[in-house]
């Protein structure tokens, strides 16, 4: 169901100027076929509209966290990346807010889980950690391909330790704000 609901925010990332005008124009990426790859997606409140309306659907995203109580997008206005577990799963989503609120950063509810360009520890032993997706985002567009972000400054987990072991990354180079 999270990959389902990944997969319709990059067609509305696609079909509508608001998240790429963002990524493009405020955060200055410049390679946007970066986007594709990555699956950015965009929260514009038509989830609710292109979902039927079936009860069990909307408890289902409710319990991911995807709606809220309420039954609102909880990344409504939001740039979505999907995060992935080492297995290439989609085990989460973070969202951005494209206009500055009292929350701009969202992630689901629960422990913070998955990971972004996690395939960079695969193909390196030297990995550059940075602060958010966007800083790991702005970094591979500038060519530092082996960027990957944590949850915040105090956003380490155990399963980007686990990657960084599995995969025998030697050398983490901290880029945070």
């Amino acid at each position: 169901l999270l990959t389902r609901v990944a997969a319709f925010y990059h067609r509305r990332f696609l079909d509508t100027p608001e998240g790429l005008r963002y990524l493009t124009r405020e955060r200055g990426i410049h390679d946007v076929t970066l986007l594709k790859t990555f699956q950015v997606g965009y929260a514009d409140g038509a989830l609710l509209a292109a979902l039927p309306q079936d009860e069990q659907a909307l408890a289902e995203l409710k319990a991911l966290g995807v709606l809220t109580e309420r039954g609102r997008e909880l990344f409504d206005g939001c740039v979505v990346f999907p995060l992935w577990n080492d297995a290439g799963v989609i085990v989460n989503l973070y969202g951005r807010r494209i206009s500055n609120g009292a929350v701009n950063h969202l992630y689901l509810p629960g422990v913070k889980q998955g990971l972004w360009n996690w395939q960079a520890a695969k193909r390196s032993k030297t990995i550059l950690l940075t602060e958010s997706v966007i800083d790991a985002l702005t970094a591979i567009d500038a060519g530092a391909t082996e960027a990957m972000p944590c949850y915040g400054a105090h956003g380490m987990t155990e399963e980007h330790l686990a990657l960084f072991e599995k995969h025998e990354v030697n050398k983490v180079a901290l880029c945070f704000d």
